[in-house]
């Protein structure tokens, strides 16, 4: 689950990275039965790497966020700039909150080459939008809690938004409550249905079918 591609016909166009906990964001994620559970937040994925405190480190002395504040990471890698990210609010029931039910920041980093964040777009690709937020290569970008661009309208990444090969890192941190509910999960009912599928028999029902049933 750490790593997830997205192909269009032969090609992986984009492959989002989770480190520490990761969110259920596909449909046929949230089409499983306990999706629900702990908001769709799951723990079954790699511990953040060291070399992300190499991030994190000169944001902390620079007072972008706070010390230990972080606990999530994702990454979202675009191979080859034809394919972005669609119109999505930063769900604000799964990330830490300061003033409930507020989202708190969210922190992205740019890699690799220029971006845009494009605000408002009625329709995903469409030139319609309410404003875009240029993301020069190695720049944060901070989404505030209670602010018009985190909650008042969706944000994407268009492929024209992009001038080719680009990456954008994002840190964040998960709410404590859902943080809990989603380690419960993973240690009373996700672990062991894993373990109930450990067979010899060839026709074994296979964790997958188990928890899309």
């Amino acid at each position: 689950m750490t790593v997830q591609p997205t192909i269009i016909g032969n090609r992986i166009k984009r492959t989002k990275f989770f480190f520490g906990y990761r969110y259920m964001w596909t449909r046929c994620q949230l089409a499983e039965p306990n999706s629900y559970v702990g908001a769709g937040v799951r723990r079954d994925v790699t511990e953040p790497p060291k070399w992300v405190k190499k991030i994190e480190n000169p944001m902390v002395e620079h007072n972008i966020v706070d010390e230990g504040f972080l606990n999530s990471v994702a990454i979202n890698v675009y191979h080859d700039g034809s394919e972005g990210l669609a119109q999505h609010f930063d769900d604000a029931v799964r990330f830490r909150q300061v003033y409930f039910p507020f989202m708190q920041p969210i922190y992205t980093l740019r890699l690799v080459s220029d971006g845009r964040l494009s605000f408002g777009s009625q329709f995903y690709g469409f030139c319609n939008g309410a404003f875009i937020i240029p993301l020069p290569r190695g720049c944060i970008c901070v989404m505030n809690e209670n602010s018009y661009a985190a909650n008042g309208v969706k944000h994407c990444v268009r492929p024209c938004d992009m001038s080719g090969k680009s990456a954008a890192v994002i840190m964040r941190q998960m709410h404590h409550q859902v943080v809990r509910e989603a380690s419960k999960y993973d240690e009373l009912i996700d672990f062991p249905a894993w373990l109930s599928t450990i067979s010899e028999d060839p026709k074994a029902i296979t964790y997958a079918e188990q928890k899309r049933r």
